[in-house]
């Protein structure tokens, strides 16, 4: 090989040395949660609304995959949910086959029996479509029969499940779908009731008519009066639900107790105890469960705790492959203040901005136990396991301290690290 080759292969090989950077610290995807775990019963709700309002934030980010809790730690739907859903089918299917044959009246009776088995779904009530479906033409049967009051207290509720629904899609005649709009249009100014839900145990995501309200315990105002389709989720429980109905003027209670599956009990535990111990170099045992549990490589710990006449949101992001905290931040918010919501989200961007950068850094210079995921013992032995990377990491921290003291420049050679 000539000189001139030989320095073009030697500079481009340098270039590329100096240009390489670990694919982990700029291509790795993280999987993630947040958790805001309130340190006092009074606050459960606030810290429930706090977790939704961080939440989508993550989504933001695309080095960032939200864990989906539904699917980590839900069970498949009882048996009894199943059966109510084929019923279901069958019942819509054969409504709108007595629909397009226009046998009117057994095409209302197969639609309640299709409504009654979706309703008995209670919190498995699925699909969504097939339940306004079956409503909707529970309503045309009724219209196309002359019973125009009947229909308009169905389409009531239609227009409460789905505001959007196009009726005229069913194939109705055109006073069926003048009477659906004309009906959505009352909607707007009938009168209202309130609803007030209570969980146990709390923090429960409310769903109600399909949309995401908050969480237990809430009340709601202002709902229009008719039936609206209630459900609770909470990981690690059965879903709650049930069809409420909300009279004008009045207040409907609702009290359900969530039944804990799949492990449901201990994923709580696992949470408080990580979002109480994370702040603690001592207890650091105490959050590495969770990861493991769930197979976070982030979470965003939070917990929520009064001071003096405000509530104090104290947040830490933790990396479960080193075992440490990233980053950490708190802001003072008003127990009863306007615009909390605004707050949290802002102090939540500047949060998640300010962890992915620490993040970044710290995986760019690297640490010594890098070549280390955190997770390939997880399902061996555990007690081995944590042995070895304790160990490891007291030869490390011993080598520092050994370090300081002297000085010696072969402080940092360890004679049995190959062993």
């Amino acid at each position: 090989m000539s000189l001139c080759r030989l320095t073009t292969v030697l500079s481009f090989v340098a270039a590329a040395a100096f240009s390489w950077r670990p694919v982990a610290a700029e291509a790795r995807e993280f999987t993630i949660q947040v958790f805001v775990v309130p340190l006092e019963p009074q606050l459960e709700q606030a810290a429930g609304l706090m977790s939704i309002q961080l939440r989508p934030l993550l989504a933001g980010n695309p080095r960032l995959k939200q864990l989906n809790m539904d699917e980590a730690l839900s069970a498949p739907a009882p048996g009894w949910a199943r059966t109510a859903q084929q019923k279901a089918g069958q019942m819509l299917r054969a409504a709108e086959a007595a629909m397009g044959e226009m046998d009117l009246e057994r095409a209302e009776s197969q639609a309640r029996q299709a409504r009654q088995w979706f309703e008995n779904m209670k919190g498995y009530l699925s699909p969504a479509a097939g339940y306004t479906r079956c409503i909707a033409l529970l309503a045309a049967a009724l219209a196309m029969q002359g019973e125009a009051e009947e229909a308009k207290k169905v389409m009531f509720d239609l227009a409460i499940a789905d505001p959007d629904f196009q009726i005229k899609r069913l194939g109705v005649p055109a006073f069926v779908a003048k009477l659906f709009e004309s009906t959505k249009a009352e909607l707007r100014h009938s009168p209202r009731g309130s609803l007030t839900v209570v969980s146990s145990p709390p923090g429960a995501s409310i769903y109600l008519d399909g949309r995401l309200r908050g969480v237990t315990p809430q009340e709601m105002t202002g709902l229009p009066a008719g039936h609206h389709p209630l459900v609770l989720k909470m990981p690690g429980h059965e879903k709650w639900g049930k069809v409420v109905k909300i009279e004008a003027g009045e207040i409907a209670h609702v009290k359900a107790n969530l039944v804990a599956r799949g492990g449901g009990k201990g994923y709580l535990e696992l949470v408080k105890k990580a979002a109480r111990a994370v702040g603690d170099p001592s207890r650091i045992g105490e959050v590495l469960p969770l990861g493991q549990s769930l197979g976070l490589d982030l979470a965003w710990l939070c917990r929520l705790k009064p001071v003096r006449s405000n509530n104090l949101l104290d947040c830490h992001m933790f990396e479960f492959s080193h075992a440490k905290i990233v980053y950490s931040d708190a802001v003072e918010l008003e127990a009863h203040g306007f615009n909390i919501e605004q707050q949290v989200r802002e102090f939540g961007r500047k949060f998640l901005r300010n962890a992915m950068e620490q993040l970044h850094i710290m995986l760019e210079e690297g640490d010594p136990l890098d070549a280390k995921t955190g997770t390939e013992d997880w399902f061996k032995d555990e007690n081995s396991s944590q042995r070895r990377l304790r160990d490891e990491r007291t030869r490390i921290e011993y080598k520092k301290q050994q370090k300081e003291k002297t000085g010696d420049p072969l402080d940092d050679y360890d004679p049995t690290e190959d062993w």
